[in-house]
């Protein structure tokens, strides 16, 4: 298949190849490089990169920051397979981090932490079975910055229900909180007219005129109520709407009847003979 037909599947997306170089390919984070007959690998970045890593000063658990700069080290060291150039991005990771408000000295101590260990130990398949935290029940709490000490609820603490319930100590697992783009909603409301499916107000007959017994006998078609009491308007739904509350007007004296029903008023159950209307 050529670029203009794989471009064109109609999910949405192109694809762009880069030629500029015959003796390279890129991937996401990796560049595969050809070098007197072996192949190398390199750290790919997108040249609109900006290297936002995680700020120290986030709200994130303190383990996830002060881990940031072994992990990353911990990855380019898995990438580069020559040395000289795992110097020299280690180098710029040291720069980088520090410009996201973490400590310069934690950074140095994980990059030199890194260079004494070999890419072939990185690359190694972990063994993950037979973890003591793999029958642990996982205790998952949403993430705050400033929890409350947990040994002032004595009472909690030395319950022998929750002792039983759960015997050992459980895995605390963090959801994520609320940030500013979940607090925060758009200060326009989109038009009435834009809505694809705007409100119907209003009592009509249905559909099944011929079927329907409210439809045949009883139904009132308007827009709108006026109570014979308050004189208050209302607006009314349609009958084949659950929820409702309805009124019965009475064709003697006017007075008006309130119900409500957590059914349509078209079911079986709400209909009643027309003949016992009065």
């Amino acid at each position: 298949m050529t670029l203009t037909a794989l471009s064109n599947n109609g999910n949405g997306y192109s694809i762009t190849i880069s030629t500029e170089h015959h003796h390279q390919i890129h991937f996401p984070d990796v560049t595969v490089r050809k070098e007197q007959g072996s192949l190398s690998t390199d750290l790919y970045t997108k040249p609109t990169d900006t290297h936002q890593y995680l700020n120290s000063s986030s709200c994130n658990p303190r383990h996830c920051k002060s881990g940031t700069a072994y992990s990353q080290a911990l990855r380019l060291r898995s990438i580069y397979s020559n040395n000289s150039s795992l110097t020299r991005h280690t180098d710029a990771l040291g720069n980088h981090l520090p410009a996201r408000d973490h400590s310069a000295r934690r950074v140095r101590e994980a990059i030199q932490r890194l260079r004494s260990l070999s890419r072939s130990s990185t690359l190694a398949v972990k063994n993950k079975k037979g973890r003591d935290c793999d029958n642990k029940l996982p205790l998952v709490v949403t993430f705050h910055p400033n929890p409350p000490p947990l040994q002032h609820n004595h009472n909690i603490l030395t319950s022998d229900r929750l002792q039983r319930a759960v015997p050992e100590n459980p895995i605390f697992a963090y959801r994520r909180p609320r940030n500013l783009r979940d607090l925060l909603v758009r200060a326009a409301v989109p038009p009435l007219t834009s809505n694809p499916t705007p409100i119907q107000h209003g009592t009509f007959k249905c559909d099944r005129t011929s079927r329907c017994i409210i439809c045949s006998h009883n139904i009132v078609e308007s827009n709108s109520i006026t109570s014979h009491s308050m004189q208050l308007t209302h607006k009314t739904n349609l009958h084949n709407h659950q929820c409702n509350i309805y009124l019965i007007s009475c064709r003697v004296c006017g007075i008006h009847y309130a119900c409500e029903t957590k059914t349509t008023l078209s079911s079986d159950s709400m209909v009643t003979d027309p003949e016992s209307t009065p």
